[in-house]
């Protein structure tokens, strides 16, 4: 199950909100420049990197599976397959 934009979205709010009850401030200029400053990355951002290395981990375990045991029941064509269903859009 994928999570939708506006998780996303609410995830991001409730993290720069964070930031700017800690630094007092409500100007986003000053929030951006604190989370790069510390190397705070979005919610969002990170899901996404972790869920792309989570897929590129997933295929190339799928291949090495089906590519390094000819006795196995899967074929490669079906196991590209099912991989490929799990893209992040």
């Amino acid at each position: 199950m994928q999570l939708g934009q506006q998780i996303y979205a609410v995830m991001d709010f409730t993290f720069n909100r964070f930031f700017m009850k800690l630094f007092k401030t409500s100007n986003m200029e000053i929030v951006n420049y604190c989370q790069r400053l510390f190397g705070c990355d979005l919610p969002s951002t990170l899901l996404k990197q972790r869920f792309e290395k989570f897929i590129t981990t997933f295929n190339q375990s799928i291949n090495q599976y089906v590519f390094s045991a000819p006795s196995t029941q899967i074929r490669a064509d079906e196991a590209l397959q099912m991989s490929s269903q799990y893209t992040y859009s």
